[in-house]
């Protein structure tokens, strides 16, 4: 405790039971300061600790994402595109068809 009254110099003539009050007021203030550094000490590692588990969270959904095992929602994706890609041929199908039928149609029409 010599530390705290070096940092904390008393006024001349301080009676001893001030000296003793004033001593025992600081240590009491240290120890609250402790309790609550430990404290912030717990919440920290709490925080640490669910950082951890966001940060690993984080990189498996990274690798559900990677081609090897590509996420649900970018295979869907894919198949939305390749439905379109068969609809858009399914058309051009159809317009080649219509036109082929009409062709015969005038083909073989009565003249």
């Amino acid at each position: 405790s010599s530390g705290i009254n070096a940092e904390c110099p008393l006024r001349p003539g301080t009676s001893e039971k001030e000296k003793e009050k004033l001593k025992v007021d600081l240590e009491r203030e240290l120890k609250k300061q402790s309790n609550e550094i430990a404290e912030l000490n717990k919440q920290n590692a709490a925080l640490l600790g669910e950082n951890n588990d966001l940060a690993d969270e984080n990189k498996n959904l990274k690798k559900a994402k990677s081609p090897r095992g590509k996420s649900e929602s970018s295979k869907l994706a894919e198949k939305e595109a390749e439905i379109a890609k068969l609809k858009e041929a399914l058309i051009l199908l159809r317009q080649e068809l219509t036109g082929l039928i009409e062709e015969r149609l005038r083909e073989n029409a009565p003249p």
